[in-house]
């Protein structure tokens, strides 16, 4: 069997779901969970192409890695590094270190925001896959809870 999830052995210091935001203090959805880092390192969760590597005012440094299952594009996102050491363009393994973990853009600490969604909403094998994970709809994207779908992609051999 593949070597385990390395987001599994994090502890979750804001899961899935409503939440109080830190930044403003307002309730709102929380479309990740925020986990507590392992020696300063960002891991991928899923292996994919990295679709982009770079700094957003709100994210701060983050990484996209793309990976499509079933026809379906999903995408996952690690926000608020220190440091960027994988690039667009680039391939990834689940687990590979893709960045060092920080506190930067709106964070309050040092932690790794981390998201799965992807913008494929109507598609057969989403809609399945809405039967089996939390998630979320914004009204553009699909978000599903890290873990849950994570768990998902190693029982049914996609990762």
């Amino acid at each position: 069997m593949n070597e385990k999830n390395k987001y599994y052995l994090l502890k979750i210091t804001s899961p899935f779901g409503e939440r109080e935001s830190p930044i403003t203090g307002e309730k709102e959805f929380h479309p990740g969970a925020d986990f507590r880092p392992m020696n300063l390192q960002t891991h991928a969760g899923i292996g994919g192409m990295i679709n982009k590597s770079q700094f957003g005012e709100k994210e701060g440094y983050y990484i996209q890695i793309s990976k499509r299952i079933k026809e379906v594009l999903f995408y996952s996102n690690s926000f608020h590094n220190a440091k960027l050491l994988k690039f667009a363009g680039a391939k990834v393994n689940k687990n590979d270190v893709v960045a060092v973990s920080g506190s930067t853009g709106n964070s309050k600490g040092i932690h790794i925001h981390y998201e799965i969604f992807t913008y494929q909403n109507d598609n057969p094998f989403v809609k399945e896959l809405k039967t089996k994970v939390k998630h979320y709809f914004n009204g553009k994207r699909t978000y599903f809870e890290p873990i849950e779908f994570m768990k998902y992609l190693e029982k049914e051999g996609h990762d």
